[in-house]
């Protein structure tokens, strides 16, 4: 995004730009770690009856660690963006 100018001087993205794309790079990282998290439930929840049977513990299992896995990137994520739209908002 660093453009020359016919006379030599280099022209730099707007500190509003700058801001813009990092508050949108912190809600995309948000929009992944939910997916990431709701795609495998969905696939175990989706599952036929029959597929289910006996499986019930393991997929209860499966939906517990995802949880835990996903909450703490969820919130340190969520954590940026609230600090990328403060520095929005103040700037």
């Amino acid at each position: 995004m660093v453009a020359a100018k016919s006379d030599g001087e280099i022209q730099y993205p707007s500190s509003t730009l700058v801001k813009n794309l990092n508050i949108l790079a912190a809600g995309l990282g948000i929009a992944s770690i939910v997916l990431d998290a709701v795609v495998p439930v969905v696939q175990q929840v989706g599952k036929k009856k029959q597929a289910k049977e006996g499986l019930e513990r393991a997929i209860s299992v499966m939906i517990f660690f995802t949880a835990i896995r996903t909450v703490p990137r969820l919130i340190r994520e969520i954590r940026k963006l609230r600090a990328q739209v403060g520095t929005q908002v103040a700037g």
